[in-house]
């Protein structure tokens, strides 16, 4: 159920109290009240205070239990979130696209979280929950004893150039250090066992990575969008991955996770590998050919992504699905070769591929209304149309 409060909108929960949807002021400096229309707001809804161009400083009432993914996105002034003593889960990627935010403020003897240095923890110091994304300095160093760091907890920083971890740290959450954009070195230690989705993606600068052995998982994405990432190591030991040619695969051979931007032209994906995982050669500019193997079944979403220079793909019998934005930004793709295997082409898979002039696709492959194209206006701008002749055979 769905209220409207002068400047506030909010839903109604199962127990009768609000959580806040949305927020029409223009504050700087807002309290949030501890009532609306005699309900009792525990819960900051995802986006209710989305894109407030004026919002600088916001004070949340006792009586808060959550705030949601996202809960401030997008407001280009927000510098601090002052947090009530009754917050009890975490707080992590609430606030998301705020350049010039500086950090949460806590009441004395919070029961959930702990400030150091303005640096969020979780009351016990095992969690790393929040480093601003304004902060300046260079460098930071995790505490000793630091065990995760939270999801999107290094997410959007512009200023950080090197991480150390300390030796206690076992997982590294989803999007974690996302969109730094000056990251250059993150030294992982011995002993970490997790790293999350998206927890390195669109590091521009991240040069190198040092797998440690004792790493049991690494997510979709995980560093997707890293286009200096050269260099990719994996410790002696590892029972869970290794290095084939170069690119980081499972230990067994059967996925590849990521290739290295090494300039390399031309690859050959190893006999074996099965899957080729999301991201996994996005932004390698420099490739011209990449040759599959036969034992190829699937190839996920943006797996090629931005590979401007690749001319020419051939797909495997096998294959079923070309996923969404796998070859999206290929400006350079001529030619593809689909197999009669293929069952669907889905959208974005070819968008801004300039070069592509036709296909010839199985009689039964489905096509996304979307598969070809761009943005209208973009391709209008540049006289293209990014829509392939395509012959059924």
């Amino acid at each position: 159920m769905s209220e409207t409060n002068t400047s506030y909108s909010y839903e109604l929960n199962a127990d009768g109290s609000a959580r806040i949807t949305s927020y029409q002021g223009d504050a700087v400096f807002l309290t949030v009240p501890a009532e609306l229309d005699g309900h009792k707001v525990i819960d900051i809804g995802r986006f209710a205070f989305y894109g407030l161009p004026n919002l600088k400083y916001v004070k949340l009432p006792e009586g808060v239990v959550t705030i949601f993914v996202n809960a401030f996105y997008g407001c280009p002034e927000l510098e601090t979130v002052e947090l009530p003593s009754t917050i009890d889960n975490s707080v992590n990627n609430s606030v998301r696209a705020c350049y010039k935010f500086r950090g949460y403020k806590l009441p004395d003897s919070h029961p959930m979280f702990e400030l150091k240095d303005g640096v969020l923890f979780d009351h016990i110091m095992l969690l790393l929950s929040d480093y601003p994304a304004a902060f300046t300095a260079k460098r930071y160093d995790v505490p000793a004893g630091t065990e995760i760091i939270g999801i999107g907890a290094f997410a959007e920083n512009t200023a950080l150039e090197g991480v150390y971890l300390a030796s206690s740290v076992k997982k590294i959450s989803d999007g974690a250090f996302r969109e730094c954009g000056v990251l250059r070195e993150v030294t992982l230690p011995d002993g970490l066992e997790v790293i999350g989705n998206q927890a390195f993606a669109a590091c521009p600068e991240l040069e190198s990575i040092s797998i440690p052995a004792s790493v049991v998982e690494i997510g979709q994405n995980a560093f997707s969008s890293c286009w200096k990432l050269c260099d990719i190591e994996v410790r002696e030991g590892s029972q869970h991955y290794c290095e084939l040619g170069g690119a980081l695969c499972t230990k067994d051979g059967k996925r590849l996770l990521r290739m290295p931007v090494d300039g390399r032209t031309s690859f050959a994906v190893p006999n074996g590998v099965e899957s080729i995982a999301a991201g996994a050669f996005s932004g390698c500019t420099d490739l011209r050919e990449v040759i599959l193997p036969i034992t190829l079944k699937s190839i996920e979403g943006s797996a090629f992504a931005h590979c401007s220079a690749l001319e020419s793909i051939v797909l495997p019998e096998g294959i079923e699905d070309i996923a969404p934005a796998t070859f999206f930004g290929c400006t350079g793709l001529e030619n593809v070769v689909l197999p009669d295997s293929l069952k669907k082409i889905d959208k974005q898979a070819f968008h801004y591929c300039f070069s592509l002039k036709e296909m010839t696709v199985p009689a039964g492959c489905e096509i996304d209304d979307d598969a070809f194209g761009g943005d209208k206006d973009t391709l209008e701008e540049i006289g293209v149309d990014c829509k392939p002749v395509i012959t059924r055979k």
